[in-house]
């Protein structure tokens, strides 16, 4: 257990975490939990136009690394660290560039990764031993002593196979199920229904069925 709060600004948690920040957030927050000391150095994998997850650590880390994918991520991602600096003026400094999780090299406290290990390892491409090596490998390659890796990550829908059937699911995301994972030392999860999130398809209705009825 910590004293981190990362509770009391809800504006900052719907900013870092975008797009169906309820659903996003509650998993996060209740690892969070498991993090030693508040992280001097964070660094994020995969961060995008829809959200970056590690600035709920803005005005507690002292570094925060926001790594991105590709170029036309870059913009999207420096407007969401400008929106949290004007509104929340704090001493955090930022780095935001292009990281390739399988290469990164650099001791972090704390490294973040959110809706990061499906696209890594997709279905046709890949096999969920390969994904647990990477995980083994990038603790190795990016923690401190005492860091922590938390990923969140998509896990199966009840109607997977219903899903399947109406022809989703094309680009190979890979979705996972608990023990699929035994590398971690703590799991948490929530929700069987969920198939797709409704605010990038319905924008503001979207959001409000996302935030306050899905995710209840």
């Amino acid at each position: 257990m910590n004293d981190i709060d990362l509770y009391k600004n809800k504006g900052l948690l719907r900013l870092s975490f975008g797009w169906n920040f309820k659903v996003w957030s509650k998993p996060f927050l209740e690892a969070q939990q498991y993090i030693n000391n508040i992280p001097k150095d964070v660094l994020e994998i995969g961060a995008g136009k829809f959200s970056a997850a590690s600035l709920v650590f803005h005005g507690l880390s002292e570094r925060i690394t926001i790594g991105y994918y590709t170029d036309d991520q870059k913009h999207a991602v420096e407007n969401i660290v400008n929106e949290v600096c004007a509104k929340y003026p704090s001493n955090t400094v930022y780095i935001v560039e292009k990281i390739d999780a399988f290469t990164i090299n650099k001791k972090y406290d704390l490294v973040i990764m959110k809706s990061v290990l499906g696209g890594l390892f997709r279905l046709e491409k890949s096999s969920i031993n390969d994904c647990n090596i990477f995980m083994q490998n990038l603790a190795s390659r990016t923690l401190r002593n005492e860091g922590t890796i938390i990923t969140i990550d998509n896990g199966k829908s009840l109607f997977e196979k219903l899903i399947l059937k109406f022809g989703a699911r094309k680009n190979g995301w890979r979705f996972f199920i608990k023990n699929e994972l035994p590398c971690a030392q703590h799991q948490f999860y929530f929700g069987l229904l969920s198939a797709f999130t409704c605010e990038t398809r319905l924008g503001f209705s979207g959001q409000l069925i996302d935030n306050y009825i899905v995710a209840r």
